[in-house]
């Protein structure tokens, strides 16, 4: 488990990167685009020696940011990330593995941390992906 807490603590941010609502600054200690709190819990099950079920959880507390001109609150976002891996098969080193990523489709965005005129950035939706890999 990780915990994360991210907020101005000495300096200011400059005026770009603060944000302000009807011509005040809503808060000093903001950093905008980030979370304040982020907790990842991860956790990896053993089946066997060789087979092995991880998942883990990524908790993000709300984000002050710039979409355009505004300054728009994003809401406090989940993201749940699985993965099977199967090693050694029937070759020594060589390993297969799946995935789904963001399985409950969050959704989540770049928010931007400045003034720049353009909305948040998309991340990747939902991604199933097939791993097959060798070690030599």
């Amino acid at each position: 488990m990780n915990y994360s807490i991210y907020q101005a603590h000495q300096h200011q941010p400059s005026h770009n990167y603060q944000a302000f609502e009807n011509g005040q600054l809503i808060s000093s200690k903001i950093n905008l685009g980030f979370p304040t709190h982020k907790a990842t819990l991860n956790h990896t099950f053993n089946f066997t020696p060789d087979f092995s079920f991880n998942h883990s959880v990524i908790f993000f507390s709300d984000r002050l940011g710039y979409s355009g001109e505004n300054v728009v609150h994003y809401s406090p976002e989940f993201i749940y990330n699985t993965f099977l891996r199967y090693q050694n098969l029937p070759v020594k080193g060589a390993e297969i593995g799946l995935g789904l990523y963001d399985v409950f489709n969050a959704r989540w965005q770049y928010v931007q941390q400045y003034n720049g005129g353009h909305p948040a950035l998309p991340a990747e939706a939902r991604e199933l992906m097939l791993r097959l890999s060798y070690q030599f």
